[in-house]
């Protein structure tokens, strides 16, 4: 067979290595965590481990149970593991092994490279830029952190929720996640800032700093388009989320709060809700508008290569961008004075279609699994447990807090949900339908009513 042939076919493969290395972590994850020495009193139910070492390699944040009440130190330590190689991607921590141990050169990192959308960006380079840059910012934001938590565990506090926001997690050790420090602004900064970084990925990180120091060498150096397009949607999107945050629950959730608190409170959230799941503030105040809104942001995402789900920033931008030229009578799609290639655009396309059906049949299978709660004639509301979907999708972690009330089917349902959302709803369905030889011939074509 050609050599050509066998690296199409090695690439055809490459999802579904992707999926199966997460789902073999997640397994062992959850047996893991069944062990005595994990937990306070006694095991929890396979189904609860399963769904913790799910959230946690897939950095979503959702739990069934209560972090700090049912797992010991090991356990928690255990699970911030699990955070950290979630946040790394298992392909970064593979290709990492792997140049180190020599066993690769640059030319057997392009899968990896093509993963993580790194175009220009050399591999090696690449892999010591994520592991210097996870590790420093870690460190910094747990210093920081450890200073502003109470306690006689303020260093592991701020350790644990150093890495937990880095990496997009959402995971907390307060009963009330972050809702105790929702006045402290620097705790909320800090927050924020580790959430972004590790929110706009690795490569627009790379570039912004080497963009810098180019410019302070009096050099000049000019920023990709994706990462031109990361920073510009994403500042984008963190001031709008602020402003109807703001906006929809000055009379609600947020009625009680002073100016700056309620301030805070805003851009706190339009950040978190986009990848992470911290929360200041109970969800299960917020009114149904805003939490359509909130379930837009999350269906968005962070940006490829970071350690968010959802559609992606890129890919949202290339939707507008498709819209636009299409009302303006264009056929190129184009962004910051760049063409768009045909094939990213149908991409795109592809992604938020296969990702809406997802959340179409999850919802619905909720809506079959969830018997009516005590006081209510019909089951959850649908925005409820449609929240909890794109939550999981998304791999954010805001709950109204009916997850440890979910059945088993139910919790499944999550915890598919979350497995796809992390390896990419293109990649989860290409590992599923593998592709295969194009066909040697096309029907005639004949036109269609659309719209």
């Amino acid at each position: 067979m050609p050599a050509a042939n066998n690296g199409s076919r090695r690439r055809a493969n490459y999802p579904t290595k992707v999926a199966l290395a997460f789902a073999l972590v997640i397994i062992a994850a959850a047996l893991l965590l069944q062990l005595p020495q994990m937990t306070h009193v006694g095991e929890i139910h396979f189904v609860d481990s399963l769904f913790t070492a799910t959230s946690a390699v897939c950095v979503t944040g959702l739990t069934t149970v209560s972090l700090s009440e049912r797992f010991s130190t090991a356990g928690q330590g255990f699970v911030l593991a699990l955070i950290q190689l979630g946040g790394l991607g298992i392909t970064v921590v593979s290709t990492f092994l792997l140049v180190l141990t020599g066993r690769a050169t640059l030319s057997h990192t392009v899968e990896a490279e093509d993963r993580l959308s790194a175009m220009r960006v050399q591999p090696a380079r690449l892999l010591f830029w994520v592991v210097l840059a996870t590790l420093g910012t870690e460190t910094l934001g747990a210093l920081c952190l450890a200073r502003m938590f109470e306690g006689s565990d303020a260093g592991w506090q701020g350790a644990f929720h150093s890495v937990s926001a880095f990496c997009n997690a959402g995971f907390s050790t307060f009963q009330d996640n972050l809702i105790e420090y929702r006045s402290n602004a620097g705790v909320n900064i800090v927050i924020c800032i580790l959430i972004i970084l590790g929110g706009i990925g690795f490569i627009a990180q790379y570039q912004v700093i080497w963009w810098i120091v180019t410019r302070l060498r009096g050099g000049r150096t000019r920023l990709f388009l994706h990462t031109r397009v990361v920073l510009a949607v994403n500042v984008t999107l963190w001031i709008t989320g602020a402003l109807i945050f703001g906006a929809l629950e000055s009379g609600g959730a947020m009625a009680d709060m002073r100016g700056t608190d309620r301030i805070l409170a805003s851009c706190f959230h339009s950040v978190s809700a986009r990848t992470a799941g911290f929360n200041t503030i109970d969800l299960a105040q917020w009114r149904e508008p805003t939490l359509c809104f909130l379930m837009f942001f999350m269906f968005v995402g962070a940006a490829p290569g970071g350690a968010g789900g959802g559609i992606k920033v890129t890919t949202f931008a290339v939707i507008l961008a498709t819209v636009r030229a299409r009302l303006l009578g264009r056929s190129s799609v184009s962004l910051f004075t760049r063409t768009v290639p045909q094939e990213l655009v149908q991409r795109a396309f592809l992604v938020v279609s296969v990702s809406l059906l997802i959340l179409l049949f999850a919802v619905g299978g909720l809506l079959l699994s969830e018997p009516p709660r005590a006081g209510q004639e019909g089951g959850y509301r649908l925005t409820e447990l449609a929240f909890e979907a794109f939550s999981a999708f998304g791999t954010v972690g805001l709950s109204t807090g009916i997850t440890p009330s979910l059945t088993t089917t139910g919790k499944l349902i999550i915890i598919v949900l979350m497995y796809v959302g992390r390896i990419g709803p293109l990649a989860a369905a290409l590992a599923v339908l593998q592709p295969r030889n194009r066909p040697v011939y096309e029907y005639p074509e004949e036109p269609l009513a659309i719209g």
